[in-house]
């Protein structure tokens, strides 16, 4: 999936999830697998990737965003959403 689309989808996500996150800040992440070190994988005579590559199926995006309260107060808002190539999104959070 190319990154543009997972984009798309992500924004679309969180702008029926979260509306008053449309203009926030985004960044973008490849997420990382686990994988056993080295000795693991010899001991298990698997062959596997290096510890922590990146499997670029998987994207995370990041929006940053503030709310205002009733009262003036600014409360800061992240939310993440997951994007699988061949899926779409997978997970979608927001903290409080």
């Amino acid at each position: 999936m190319d990154l543009k689309r997972a984009e798309q989808l992500a924004r679309q996500r969180v702008l029926a999830l979260w509306p008053e996150l449309a203009d926030a800040e985004l960044r973008v992440a490849p997420r990382r697998r686990s994988v056993p070190a080295p000795g693991e994988l010899s001991r298990l005579a698997l062959d596997g990737g290096s510890p922590g590559s990146v499997d670029p199926e998987e994207m995370t995006f990041t929006f940053r965003g503030e709310l205002r309260a009733p009262d003036g107060e600014r409360l800061p808002r992240v939310a993440r959403v997951t994007v699988r190539a061949g899926v779409g999104v997978v997970r979608a959070t927001l903290t409080r």
